[in-house]
């Protein structure tokens, strides 16, 4: 028998934008396939509302009936009613936002990458969704649109590493409603490898840099992983 002596959080999918690309500027590694998008808003503060493009891989392990996403990027659009801003950087509480960032991707639901979602009960095997991040990454105050002079603040994993930091949820559906409510179940975190980079975060703009020019930072650890 499963008991679940974990969080449950009910998923609100409104709000979430996704489609599927093919960008160059993206790789996934084997076994991951399909690359997809997602705009989603995080809310923090006195309301502020920061749009937030992100960009993961997936891939259904259907031996251990595992959906794994690996998070490729993440980046800020803007906040509500702009275009282009580093709202992402102003964020007062960043491993809260990783949080976030990770339901919004286990909860991110999209048909290329897993069959449909099993019940709530203890006789039926549950299916495990795993949120990958790079514990390395850096950023980049990069061009939103080519040609404008609009720019985003860009998040990225570094590829000189191989330490990353998973977050593991149960996706199910709750029968108990009518319609049934899909809930989002967090089981545990955890660091898989060694972590090799900075484990200070570097100052944004770098020094001599502004939020109206291209920059990039170096390596640094994003999250604790606790």
């Amino acid at each position: 028998m499963i008991k679940y002596y974990i969080l449950v959080v009910i998923t609100l999918l409104f709000g979430i934008i996704s489609y599927d690309i093919n960008a160059q500027e993206y790789f996934c590694p084997e076994p991951y396939g399909n690359i997809v998008e997602i705009d989603a808003n995080y809310i923090y503060g006195a309301n502020m509302v920061c749009h937030i493009h992100i960009v993961y891989c997936c891939w259904w392990d259907n031996t251990n009936k595992t959906l794994w996403k690996n998070i490729l990027s993440f980046e800020t659009e803007g906040y509500a009613g702009t275009t282009g801003s580093n709202c992402l950087a102003a964020i007062p509480d960043w491993d809260n936002f990783l949080q976030w960032l990770n339901l919004t991707v286990a909860t991110h639901a999209n048909f290329n990458c897993q069959p449909d979602a099993p019940p709530c009960d203890e006789q039926t095997e549950p299916n495990y969704t795993k949120v990958v991040q790079s514990a390395c990454v850096y950023a980049q105050n990069v061009l939103l649109y080519s040609g404008d002079d609009v720019y985003s603040l860009k998040f990225k994993p570094c590829t000189n590493g191989t330490a990353t930091c998973t977050s593991e949820y149960i996706i199910c559906y709750d029968y108990n409603y009518s319609p049934p409510i899909l809930r989002t179940i967090f089981v545990r975190r955890y660091l898989t490898g060694t972590v090799n980079c900075n484990p200070t975060r570097p100052q944004m703009p770098p020094i001599g840099k502004t939020w109206s020019e291209p920059w990039t930072t170096e390596c640094y650890m994003n999250s604790s992983c606790n």
